[in-house]
């Protein structure tokens, strides 16, 4: 029994640490696009030329969005849309960034549309904060796949410990013949 305790505790180790992974890699993108447009934002770029005229509907898009926002938390400029409209942040997100220099969170506007975001704050000739977001479904997707496969290694595993004595004993009493 403690071979089983000490197997579940290895295997669900090993969930955890995948889809921790998973989950902050899925921010890479969005750490490296906002990063640097908050520097051409804080050099004199415009909103709208960060964002661009694309348009980016999140509730199905897997690319990533930006939104910009003034230093008062007003929003700017986005190529983001969810049901045709700009999303809206919750708040305290911005605020967050300007206390911490960075805030990365999963954010849900609505059931089933998750993003990972990244909010990074600029100062220069404006300053405001620039949210890069991406969508989480490719990440999930991904994780539900390994969950599966661990899964599947915990159960085998266990039922290779469980059978294990009467397996030895088929051999010993073979051997006995």
């Amino acid at each position: 029994m403690a071979l089983a305790v000490i197997t579940t505790l290895v295997f669900v180790t090993m969930y955890v640490a995948f889809q921790q992974n998973i989950r902050l890699s899925a921010n890479d993108n969005q750490v490296q696009l906002a990063e640097y447009s908050a520097n051409l934002l804080a050099q004199g770029l415009s909103p709208q030329d960060a964002t661009g005229p694309a348009r980016v509907e999140i509730a199905r898009d897997l690319v990533p969005y930006m939104m910009v926002y003034s230093a008062t938390d007003t929003l700017l400029s986005t190529d983001a849309t969810l049901n045709g409209a700009a999303p809206v942040l919750p708040s305290g997100v911005l605020d967050a960034a300007s206390t911490t220099g960075e805030t990365r969170i999963t954010w849900e506007p609505e059931q089933g549309v998750r993003s990972a975001i990244v909010v990074v704050p600029y100062n220069g000739v404006s300053s405001g904060f620039v949210v890069v977001g991406k969508s989480l479904r490719e990440s999930e997707t991904r994780d539900t796949e390994i969950f599966s496969i661990i899964f599947v290694a915990w159960l085998l595993s266990l039922g290779y410990i469980f059978a294990l004595p009467y397996l030895l004993q088929f051999v010993n009493d073979m051997h006995n013949r």
